[in-house]
């Protein structure tokens, strides 16, 4: 029976897929062997890459400073 791939392999797989697309369109091929790539998966969780009610309240902050700093320098 074929274990499905664990969170953690599966991130390194992904990442170590986009390193060689980036390396080979560099022109620099070769440059990380596939166990150099270490996933930390301890971050991942229920909500994870969600932002929170804080984040988004954060997020509006920054925008509506943003965007006073924009129209006054119009």
């Amino acid at each position: 029976m074929d274990r499905l791939p664990t969170p953690k392999t599966k991130q390194e797989e992904n990442v170590n897929k986009l390193v060689v697309k980036t390396a080979e369109h560099l022109g620099c091929s070769g440059v990380l062997a596939s166990e150099d790539v270490v996933a930390n998966i301890g971050y991942v969780g229920e909500g994870e890459g969600l932002p929170g009610a804080d984040s988004i309240e954060e997020i509006q902050m920054v925008s509506e400073l943003e965007s006073s700093l924009l129209a006054g320098s119009i």
